[in-house]
């Protein structure tokens, strides 16, 4: 019967159950290794590097590869010849059909005419050449103009029409000078009818009315100026107030009734 109870377990003190247990050892770590990012790569999602070698070819050989058409511009008459052909000269004859020989020109050697010259023929120096200037006897040529100095006075060469537009300087020519006409002065009466006369103004000499009403009126320095100081008899304007002080004595003022307020 006591066999079939359930075991209990003893109660361990709260101070025992922080206690580190000594006898815990961590495990031995584990041995892992990266792989490298040199080489083949072992996973899908990484590419592996192209492999780059030296070559061992020589550079002759090298040459004679071909790379691309801009490749082989840069190596222009490397397999031509070189210095070593003879450059024809451009002149004498031209064994190349594209070049054009040119013409060979040679002294004759034949002896000169017998044949003489008639004796109607003029020889250099018999003829006497026209001159070019003056008149020209010669159809083909033109005579120039001929130019001669006139013997008129200026006062009749001034009256000669060239143009209108010549004719404007000179104006004012044929008016009188300074000083031959006499100007109107402004002041005064006007003779000419586009100018106004101004009025005339003159300060009489006729003597003073006497009995005349205004002459009843004080003058300057008669009449008494009434002070804006005091009372003011006129009626627009206001007089101000007067102030003055009390002649009460103390016993009388004591018997003045004091109001609460004060």
């Amino acid at each position: 019967m006591a066999s079939s109870l359930p075991k209990i377990k003893e109660r361990v003190p709260y101070w025992e159950a922080f206690k580190l247990d000594r006898s815990w050892s961590p495990l031995p770590p584990r041995r892992t290794t990266m792989k490298s990012t040199f080489g083949p790569q072992v996973l899908s999602l990484r590419c592996n590097s192209p492999n780059m070698k030296f070559g061992t070819q020589g550079l002759k050989s090298f040459e004679k590869m071909y790379i691309s058409a801009e490749m082989t511009k840069t190596k222009p008459g490397n397999f031509s010849p070189g210095p070593a052909y003879k450059v024809l000269s451009s002149f004498g004859r031209q064994p190349m059909s594209n070049c054009e020989s040119p013409p060979e020109i040679k002294w004759g050697t034949g002896s000169r005419f017998n044949r003489r010259k008639g004796p109607d023929v003029p020889g250099p120096g018999a003829y006497k050449l026209k001159g070019s200037f003056g008149h020209q006897v010669e159809s083909p040529k033109k005579s120039p103009g001929k130019y001669v100095f006139s013997r008129q006075t200026r006062d009749q060469a001034d009256k000669v029409f060239i143009s209108s537009e010549f004719n404007k300087i000179k104006f004012g020519t044929q008016s009188p000078g300074p000083m031959v006409y006499g100007a109107i002065t402004t002041f005064g009466p006007q003779a000419a009818s586009k100018n106004r006369t101004a009025p005339v103004i003159n300060f009489t000499k006729g003597l003073r009315v006497v009995g005349h009403p205004d002459m009843a009126c004080a003058g300057p320095g008669e009449y008494k100026i009434r002070g804006s100081v005091g009372k003011q008899p006129e009626s627009q304007k206001l007089t101000l107030p007067a102030f003055s002080f009390p002649h009460c004595t103390r016993p009388l003022r004591e018997k003045v009734p004091t109001f609460p307020y004060l």
